[in-house]
């Protein structure tokens, strides 16, 4: 058993002398010098071939090796905090869950992943299918990761082993993603002004620590969610399921156009907006294709208010405001402004742009931004100025955020969704999954993170 490892082990090192060989150029004697030579300074063969340390210098060398150590110190803390809250869900002592934890991860299934998705609960066979899941998402992860090394590289002109080198630096002080570097511009900041940012890392332990993701499910079920905030959402919904033609006729009436949602739509994927009471021949269409669908939500398009509609009048354009539930106080986090530029959704991830806004005011205080980090001081589908607009019934915003919060028992953290309308504000949905990038993107120019209101007094 011990020379099979041996030689298995043999072979891994040979395979990662032979890649860095291949893109070097170097003799096998000469990569396997270097590479000892960095792996007594912290950096294992693996390491030096797959974050390309054959770039670097040896002071940059021991940089990485100090910074992958720190790294295992970090994961060896993360471990012990998704650890305490399964035994805090489970009941379970801290070496129950540890022999449990340790006995999936055996399978990939690692210790986040573990707490996440309610592991414990699952069947064998949903156990064995998340394994191999994740297996598939690790190497997208990879792939994903590789992509934005190379648009650090092209922003900043750095080799491969460089830009891996800095990422690793920032990712043991900040706990960021690859794609957080990215998207916050840390290439363009010191490690002090990184660690201003709420990173995907400190977020994801947040919601872990005050979202049960087995009550959160509801707000993936807008059907669902429609109901239990009734009392905020006045606008018209039907699910496509057991509705006649003359029920249909009904719940349209008086209607212009509708939105379709798959049920647990996010980011704006598959809405579609559609005209309704044309004429008789029309609405049967209509209906006929509606109930041929997947179930969704077929919901009353949202008349916005006037100023509000000025910046893109082909979306609602709507305002994602984040709270807390802290010590059964509705804590606001952040809000902004979110507009479209031209198409139906006005959703980060499709396209659309989002400012800051003052939640003690409700006035824009930032230009917008796009996910790619671009800034607008005007809107680029109608020109309108952003920076300085007051949000309309902003009172309104803040009194039903203090009505939702802490309604679902267990869901602590939430980004709600408002429509303004000429009357007040319409709840258009609530977020557990909430984006902490869409919350800090405004503000990268600036280079001001969040982290010192969003994530430090309430993860002490």
């Amino acid at each position: 058993m011990f020379g099979f490892l041996r030689l298995k082990k043999k072979e891994i090192t040979n395979k990662n002398v032979k890649k860095v060989c291949k893109a070097t150029g170097w003799r096998e004697r000469k990569a396997t010098n270097k590479m000892n030579w960095a792996k007594d300074h912290g950096v294992t063969y693996w390491q030096y071939a797959s974050k390309a340390a054959y770039d670097l210098t040896d002071q940059e060398i021991i940089e990485l090796g100090e910074a992958l150590q720190q790294q295992k110190k970090l994961q060896e803390s993360n471990r012990s905090f998704y650890m305490d809250l399964v035994c805090e869900k489970t009941g379970w002592s801290r070496e129950k869950a540890k022999e449990e934890m340790d006995l999936a991860e055996k399978k990939g299934v690692t210790y986040v992943n573990f707490l996440k998705k309610r592991y414990w609960e699952k069947s064998n066979i949903r156990k064995e299918k998340m394994a191999d899941f994740n297996k598939k998402e690790k190497t997208r992860i990879t792939d994903k990761n590789a992509m934005y090394v190379q648009r650090v590289m092209d922003e900043t002109g750095w080799s491969r082993g460089k830009a891996e080198l800095e990422i690793t630096k920032s990712r043991v002080v900040t706990e960021a993603t690859y794609e957080d570097y990215y998207a916050f511009k840390f290439y363009n900041m010191t490690l002090e002004e990184q660690k201003q940012y709420m990173t995907y890392g400190l977020f994801d332990k947040m919601r872990l620590r005050y979202n049960d993701a087995k009550k959160a499910r509801v707000f993936a079920d807008k059907g669902k969610f429609n109901e239990i905030f009734s009392d905020l959402n006045q606008h018209k919904w039907f699910i496509n399921r057991n509705i006649s033609y003359e029920d249909f006729l009904e719940k349209i009436k008086g209607l212009d156009h509708l939105i379709i949602k798959p049920l647990s739509s996010t980011q704006g994927k598959g809405v579609e907006k559609v005209s309704c009471n044309v004429n008789e021949e029309e609405n049967k269409k209509l209906y006929e294709k509606i109930m041929a669908m997947k179930k969704c939500i077929v919901e009353e398009y949202i008349i916005q208010h006037d100023e509000v509609m000025k910046f893109c009048p082909t979306s609602v354009n709507t305002i994602r405001i984040t709270t807390l539930n802290y010590e059964n106080e509705c804590r606001f986090l952040y809000a902004v402004f979110r507009m479209g530029r031209g198409d139906v959704v006005d959703n980060f991830h499709a396209g659309g742009i989002a400012a800051t806004v003052d939640v003690e005011t409700g006035r824009v205080v930032t230009d917008a931004a796009d996910l790619d980090g671009n800034t607008y001081e005007t809107n680029p589908y109608s020109g309108v100025k952003i920076k300085g607009f007051q949000i309309p019934h902003w009172d309104k915003v803040i009194e039903s955020c203090k009505k939702a919060n802490g309604r679902i028992e267990g869901v602590n953290l939430v980004g709600w969704d408002f429509a303004i309308t000429q009357d007040g504000a319409e709840l258009i949905e609530g977020n557990p999954i909430v984006s902490y990038i869409l919350a800090q993107i405004p503000n990268v120019a600036d280079k001001i993170g969040l982290k010192p209101v969003m994530y430090d007094p309430y993860m002490k």
